[in-house]
């Protein structure tokens, strides 16, 4: 089945599988090394994402304990969009976090565009194949759509996991730098 935006679909005889990066998978060493790469880039993007949630999360449990925005306590957000919703919150109110509400805004909006491919990096099941001996790499995912589930498919070279592992690395550097101020800065 053909999922929407997908160019190709791999059909089962016609894949190499790439399990895990250490497992014994049978491929080729430079399957192997595109394999590992792979699961590397994967892993950048995995960690930098879960590094700003934590600190997201780390800022509403830090900050609603202060005298400031005591009141605004709630119930602890568990999913990044309550996350980014609470600390929000907390920046806009009245308080010494206001000061750095304009340079935090952009970064928050920009932090639902990794969103997706967070999403199909985590959760998707990385394949590799080698058709006409040009490796790809494929990432594939049931999502739900109209009420039924279709396996979506999606065709990556490593450039653009490269790229995109870059961007979100780049920007959890940014997000870094910036709340290393605001927590040296509000003790």
């Amino acid at each position: 089945m053909l999922s929407k935006g997908s160019s190709s679909y791999c059909p089962p005889f016609n894949r190499t599988i790439a399990w895990t990066p250490d497992a014994s998978s049978g491929l080729s060493p430079e399957l192997q090394q595109i394999a590992d790469q792979a699961h590397f880039l994967r892993g950048k993007v995995i960690g930098a994402y879960a590094q700003i949630e934590f600190v997201l999360a780390d800022m509403c449990s830090q900050f609603w304990e202060r005298p400031a925005y005591r009141h605004l306590k709630g119930q602890f957000p568990f999913k990044t969009a309550a996350r980014v919703e609470e600390v929000t919150i907390l920046f806009k109110a009245n308080g010494p976090l206001a000061e750095y509400w304009n340079d935090l805004e952009p970064l928050l909006a920009q932090l639902k565009s990794f969103e997706r491919n967070r999403h199909l990096f985590a959760h998707g099941h990385l394949m590799l194949t080698n058709s006409n001996s040009i490796p790809s790499v494929h990432f594939r995912l049931y999502a739900l759509s109209n009420d039924s589930v279709e396996l979506h498919t999606e065709n990556w070279t490593l450039e653009h996991m490269e790229s995109i592992a870059a961007d979100i690395a780049a920007y959890a550097g940014r997000s870094g730098r910036l709340l290393g101020r605001i927590y040296a800065e509000q003790g």
